[in-house]
């Protein structure tokens, strides 16, 4: 999942920042390890669940890191299927199958949200967003954003949801 990068490469695409970055962009070594960030952006899965089967997390929803909340959504994952399989009309495989659809249909919009913004995110801390450029307010209206929409949220609320689905 990594290539061979070289300095010279990475002193050129940061020309024009600001010089301390460039100074310790210097002090790398001459061959670097470039790391391939792959998300499911392109693929997303069409459900999280086939019959009684279910994925959650990365398998469901990778991202980029450019949020830093892949995990976190993980763990909301857990906490959304943990309330739908305690509940205790869950007594058949019908009814798992039906709980897993639930799961499938309350976490797929939100999930995949956070691919799209991850993966804009990413362009936006290279400077390189549409409309956003290198606009340092800009930059921060859109990031104050994009985390209010992840961190504005209780689980409590989002277990409600996947209840009423």
């Amino acid at each position: 999942m990594t290539r061979k990068g070289k300095r010279q490469d990475l002193l050129r695409d940061f020309s024009g920042f600001n010089p301390t970055v460039t100074s310790l962009l210097e002090l790398t070594t001459e061959i670097l390890d470039v790391w391939g960030i792959f998300d499911l952006g392109e693929y997303p899965l069409s459900s999280f669940r086939k019959g009684r089967v279910c994925v959650i997390g990365d398998a469901a929803h990778a991202t980029s890191p450019h949020h830093g909340s892949g995990a976190g959504f993980c763990i909301e994952d857990s906490a959304i299927l943990a309330t739908l399989l305690a509940d205790q009309r869950v007594d058949s495989h019908d009814d798992l199958a039906m709980a897993l659809e639930a799961f499938s249909s309350c976490r797929k919009e939100r999930t995949q949200w956070l691919v799209r913004s991850s993966r804009l995110n990413g362009d936006v801390y290279q400077c390189q967003a549409p409309g956003i450029g290198n606009d340092p307010t800009k930059i921060e209206q859109h990031l104050l954003q994009e985390h209010t929409v992840i961190n504005d949220v209780s689980v409590l609320h989002l277990c409600g949801q996947a209840m009423r689905h």
